[in-house]
């Protein structure tokens, strides 16, 4: 039970930073956004090297376009958020 939960919390450590890499790389303009779409590519291809079964890497991909789309919502509401400070609905 040791090793599955330790596998399981890597599988989620390196979707969860897959996944903010792209959503970063997809929230910045400009050159920067290179740097984080290299670093997605090089935690991908780390995760790949040190799981080989099929079914942890669909999984890896999964939790990774997951985390991606939760961590853009969040970005998304905070801008929302500092253009709108009241809070208030756009009519």
């Amino acid at each position: 039970m040791g090793e599955r939960l330790k596998n399981g919390l890597i599988i989620l450590l390196y979707s969860m930073g897959a996944g903010l890499m792209l959503a970063i790389f997809s929230s910045l303009r400009g050159g920067i956004n290179i740097v984080f779409s290299l670093l997605a590519l090089i935690i991908g291809v780390l995760f790949f090297r040190k799981f080989p079964k099929i079914s942890t890497r669909i999984i890896f991909i999964l939790l990774a376009i997951l985390f991606f789309l939760l961590i853009v919502i969040i970005i998304t509401m905070i801008i929302y958020l500092k253009r709108h400070p009241g809070g208030s609905p756009v009519v």
